[in-house]
């Protein structure tokens, strides 16, 4: 049996009760004067302003995604043990506002606050990699729609914990690969549009030092595996600006925050 509902018109605010889901409105004039509603000011606010961010004129689309209003940008990306949480773990995140060098925030496996006595635990980390994912109006990675975010909510509901709440999330690779006929890598996109930071590389033996029995090997492992972390947010941002000052990104979407 349809669920019945109570909720205030979105135009006039008169009371409406109905079992219609998709019922937004009184009646069909409120429906059609919502249409013609000023629509709100950049800076305004996150949410009411970035639900009507394909009606404004790309310009000022464009503020709204290199963070000149009031709407925070951040961009991200996560390290982990295997592409498959099933066998893998977060080893680090780093997240950055864009246009902020300043704004760098490293999450590390080495922090104490994150270390447990089962090394396969990483619940505190995904759970504080998420939470603070959410203080974003916008977040921005690359392919990460499909693996960093899904990643991250997998590792919380392996502890029990709830997976990261619908956000609206610029994927580079999918903004690239939706006007681009050539490679979707990170690293090809660099290199193809010349932007200064170049992705590193990894040693293969640094995945497994990193929760190694050694402690200088331990060490040299996470830094650099941090390092190169940094390395490929700052590569994202100068690739993420540049398809923005293109015009490639004309549309935004929740990512859904579930798997």
């Amino acid at each position: 049996m349809p669920e019945i509902r109570t909720f205030p018109c979105k135009h006039c605010g008169k009371e409406i009760t109905t079992s219609n889901a998709r019922k937004m409105f009184c009646n069909k004039q409120c429906s059609d004067g919502s249409r013609n509603l000023p629509l709100p000011r950049p800076g305004d606010g996150g949410e009411v302003v970035l639900r009507h961010f394909s009606k404004f004129p790309q310009e000022i689309r464009n503020e709204i995604l290199l963070g000149k209003t009031n709407e925070r940008i951040g961009l991200y990306d996560i390290e982990a043990t295997h592409l498959e949480a099933n066998v893998g773990r977060i080893l680090c995140a780093v997240v950055k506002t864009v246009g902020d060098p300043s704004s760098t925030r490293v999450f590390t496996a080495h922090e104490r606050k994150y270390k447990r006595p089962d090394n396969f635990d990483d619940s505190a980390l995904a759970a504080d990699i998420r939470d603070y994912l959410e203080t974003f109006d916008i977040i921005v990675g690359h392919n990460s729609k499909m693996f960093d975010t899904k990643f991250i909510n997998a590792r919380n509901l392996k502890a029990g914990q709830r997976t990261k709440k619908p956000q609206y999330q610029v994927d580079t690779f999918w903004s690239w690969k939706s006007k681009a006929r050539a490679w979707g890598s990170l690293k090809a996109i660099q290199e193809f549009l010349a932007t200064p930071t170049e992705k590193t590389s990894i040693s293969w033996g640094s995945w497994m030092n990193a929760l190694g029995w050694d402690p200088k090997l331990r060490t040299q492992a996470m830094d650099e595996i941090v390092e190169h972390c940094i390395l490929d947010v700052n590569a994202l941002e100068e690739v993420y600006v540049a398809l923005v000052k293109a015009d490639v990104i004309r549309s935004l979407r929740h990512d859904g925050g579930v798997l």
